[in-house]
């Protein structure tokens, strides 16, 4: 019996374990919720010199338009996992004139390589936390282009934030070189918990049955 309730036990802290696992992962804790953020870059200058791309998980790269009169939109919904994490980067016009194809330049543009690039610091999560309460269906985030230098990249500045909070700003983290997201969906994490749980205790059980026999 002493033997059966320690291995209860022992399930107890690993079903502990399974739920922090899960709130570790970045999941909103009790109470709150996830909804999609859509950023709107824009700028009170041109810039020529440069061309413009989005990066989003850390493959997907387009081409975007940004001036005085086209600001660029980056959509938060659909984007789970690796594509939770988009970058902004400029690169001098003509840079891909450089190389041999295009697929070479999109791939040096992944890889950063691209000689004169520049990035924005801040790195645009597709969510932000909100209270469960909280009607909002997505937020809008805006920013402005305050200046792009060699050093700085592409300064962005908050311009006005719609539906959202200061809570949206949080989830753009300042970051020059972001690492690809450990993503793990919360049923599957508490399955994977609840799973070791049962091993062990089935794995006890069959521990004290074998003391008994013997």
């Amino acid at each position: 019996m002493k033997q059966i309730l320690a291995l209860l036990t022992v399930v107890g802290v690993l079903g502990g374990v399974a739920e922090t696992t899960v709130r570790a992962d970045g999941l909103p804790p009790r109470g709150q919720k996830r909804i999609p953020v859509d950023y709107r870059i824009s700028t009170e200058k041109n810039f020529p010199e440069y061309e413009f791309f989005t990066i989003i998980g850390f493959q997907r790269v387009t081409p975007v338009k940004l001036d005085t009169t086209n600001p660029v939109v980056i959509p938060g919904a659909g984007r789970m996992g690796r594509s939770s994490v988009c970058s902004f980067v400029a690169v001098p016009k003509d840079a891909a004139k450089k190389y041999a194809s295009e697929a070479e330049f999109l791939q040096a543009l992944r890889n950063g390589t691209v000689e004169g690039l520049v990035r924005a610091k801040t790195r645009l999560g597709s969510t932000t936390t909100v209270k469960e309460s909280d009607p909002r269906k997505m937020a809008v985030v805006e920013y402005r282009v305050e200046k792009i230098t060699a050093t700085e990249g592409i300064v962005l500045v908050p311009a006005k934030t719609q539906g959202t909070s200061s809570e949206a700003q949080e989830d753009s983290t300042t970051t020059e070189d972001a690492a690809p997201p450990t993503t793990f969906t919360r049923a599957g994490l508490l399955l994977g918990g609840l799973s070791l749980s049962a091993a062990v205790l089935f794995m006890g059980l069959w521990m004290v049955r074998r003391t008994r026999e013997l």
